[in-house]
C-alpha cells in the first residue's frame, strides 16, 4: 500500500509541473509591435490562430497527445490557458479561437464566462466595479444548483452587459473573463484584442486580475455519499474495507487492491457519482 500511495503522489506532484516551458512555432510567435505594446503597459501577450488550422493526428494513439499535431502542441495553437501559460489543450486551455469567435467552458471539466467592454484601455480595467464582480462571483457548492445556461445570461449592472460563454473577437476590444476548471485553476483576467491577421489568427495583450482558490463542486453531502458506500459494501460482501469520505471522494485507509476495485466497480455500476478515489487525504482538493 505504501508503494501505491507513493505512485499516487509521484503522479499528483507531476501534474503540478504544468507551467513548464513551451517551444513555439513561428506561427504562434507574436509580433515585435505586439510585443512593444505588451511591455509599455506591463501586460503579457500571446497569439492564437483559427481552430482547424492544425488538425490533430487521426491516429488514436497521438491524436489526445501533443506530438499528435504538426506544432508539437494539441489543438495547434487554437487554444490558451491563462493558469499554465501554454496553449496545449492538454494544459489546463480556458479560451479558444474559432472562426473568428472567442469562447471559454468549451471541455467537459471547466465553464466560464466574459464580457466585451468596448475600446478601452487594458489598465483601466484591473481595479474596475466590473473586475471585481468577476473576482467575487461565488460558485455553487452542489452540481444540482450549477446552472451554467444561467450564469451566460446573467445581467452585470457594473458593467452594462450579460455573461455570454462566447464573444466575437475585436481589435482593440478589451474584454474581462473568469476561467473555472474543476480542481484545477480558477482564474480572472483582462484582455485585449491588439491586432487581428489576415488568416483569422489574432494577438492577445492580459493582466491577471486574480488567481482563484482551486474550485470542487460536490455531487452529495459527503454524509450521504458515505452511506451509500457503506451499502454498497455490505451488499457486495465486501471485507476488510476502511475508508472515509471528503469532498466527494472515497478514501482508502485499509483494503486490499482486489476489494478496492471491486467497490469502485460497484458504486459506478449502481450511478454513484463521486469525484474518484485516492489513498492520501493531502492530495483531496479543498471545497
Amino acid at each position: 500500500m505504501r508503494i501505491v500511495s507513493l505512485c499516487v503522489l509521484f503522479i499528483f506532484l507531476s501534474s503540478l509541473t504544468l507551467a513548464q516551458s513551451e517551444k513555439l512555432p513561428d506561427i504562434l510567435v507574436p509580433d515585435a509591435e505586439s510585443e512593444a505594446e505588451a511591455q509599455r503597459i506591463g501586460a503579457n501577450i500571446f497569439k492564437l490562430v483559427p481552430r482547424g488550422t492544425f488538425p490533430d493526428s487521426l491516429d488514436p494513439v497521438l491524436q489526445y497527445k501533443d506530438e499528435g499535431n504538426p506544432t508539437g502542441i494539441r489543438g495547434g495553437g487554437s487554444y490558451f490557458s491563462f493558469a499554465t501559460g501554454l496553449h496545449s489543450y492538454n494544459k489546463v486551455p480556458q479560451i479558444s479561437l474559432d472562426h473568428g469567435i472567442l469562447s471559454t467552458g468549451f471541455s467537459g471539466n471547466n465553464f466560464g464566462f466574459l464580457v466585451d467592454l468596448g475600446p478601452c484601455e487594458l489598465q483601466d480595467i484591473e481595479y474596475s466595479a466590473g473586475a471585481n464582480f468577476f473576482a467575487s462571483y461565488k460558485l455553487p457548492l452542489y452540481e444540482r444548483d450549477l446552472n451554467i445556461e444561467t450564469v451566460h445570461s446573467t445581467r452585470v449592472d457594473e458593467l452594462a452587459a450579460t455573461l455570454q460563454g462566447y464573444l466575437p473577437a475585436k481589435i482593440d476590444h478589451t474584454y474581462l473573463l473568469r476561467a473555472i476548471d474543476w480542481d484545477l485553476a480558477d482564474t480572472v483576467v483582462a484582455f485585449r484584442v491588439v491586432r487581428i491577421y489576415k488568416d483569422g489568427s489574432l494577438t492577445i495583450v492580459w493582466k491577471k486580475i486574480a488567481d482563484l482558490q482551486k474550485p470542487h463542486y460536490l455531487y452529495m453531502s459527503d454524509e450521504e455519499l458515505r452511506q451509500k458506500v457503506e451499502a454498497v459494501i455490505a451488499e457486495e460482501k465486501l471485507v476488510e474495507i476502511g475508508f472515509i469520505v471528503k469532498n466527494n471522494w472515497v478514501i482508502y485507509i485499509k483494503g486490499s487492491n482486489t476489494n478496492l476495485n471491486l467497490l469502485s466497480k460497484a458504486l459506478r455500476s449502481r450511478g454513484i457519482k463521486f469525484h474518484g478515489v485516492n489513498w492520501m487525504v493531502g492530495l483531496i482538493p479543498k471545497p
